[in-house]
C-alpha cells in the first residue's frame, strides 16, 4: 500500500511538471555545450537577435539591454556583409565546426557561409567563449552553458 502511494505521488509530480508553462523559461536547458550552441546557432541563422540574446550570460545581459544587443547585431551583420561585398539582407549561415570544453569554460568555432560557400575572413578563428554558470533566475542552482564575451564587463560587445 505504501509503495503504491509513493508511486502514485511520483506519477502525480511528473504529470504536473509536464503541465507547466514554458513562458519565461531559459531556452534549451541542456547541460551539453554543443546542444546549447546549436540552439543559439539556430537563432543566429534565423536572424532572431532577441532569441540569440537569451543565450548570453546573465552577467552580460545585466550590462547590455536587449535593444542595445539588437542594434549591435544588426550593425555587425551589415559591416560583415559590406566588407565581403554582399548585398544588405542577403542571408549568411553559421555552421558549428568544433566545440571544446575545459571545466567551466568552452569555445564554439564556426564557419560562416554565403550561398553555401565558406567565407574566408582571414586570420584564425578564436571561437566564441561560453561559460558554465548558475542560472540565477531560478531557485535551484542549475548550471547551464551561456555565451559570454571575454569583455562582458564592458557592457554590450
Amino acid at each position: 500500500m505504501r509503495i503504491s502511494l509513493a508511486v502514485a505521488g511520483v506519477l502525480a509530480i511528473l504529470v504536473l511538471a509536464g503541465c507547466t508553462s514554458d513562458e519565461g523559461q531559459v531556452p534549451h536547458q541542456s547541460t551539453s555545450l554543443r546542444d546549447r550552441a546549436e540552439a543559439a546557432n539556430n537563432a543566429l541563422n534565423a536572424g532572431n537577435w532577441l532569441d540569440y540574446y537569451k543565450f548570453t550570460s546573465h552577467r552580460s545581459r545585466a550590462l547590455c539591454e536587449p535593444e542595445q544587443f539588437t542594434i549591435y547585431m544588426e550593425t555587425r551583420m551589415d559591416k560583415l556583409r559590406s566588407s565581403m561585398g554582399i548585398e544588405e539582407g542577403e542571408p549568411l549561415e553559421w555552421r558549428i565546426t568544433k566545440v571544446t570544453e575545459s571545466l567551466a569554460k568552452g569555445r564554439v568555432y564556426h564557419d560562416i557561409l554565403y550561398k553555401g560557400e565558406p567565407i574566408d575572413l582571414g586570420g584564425d578563428d578564436e571561437g566564441t567563449r561560453w561559460a558554465f554558470l548558475r542560472e540565477i533566475e531560478k531557485a535551484e542552482s542549475l548550471r547551464i552553458w551561456w555565451q559570454e564575451d571575454e569583455n562582458w564587463k564592458e557592457g554590450c560587445p
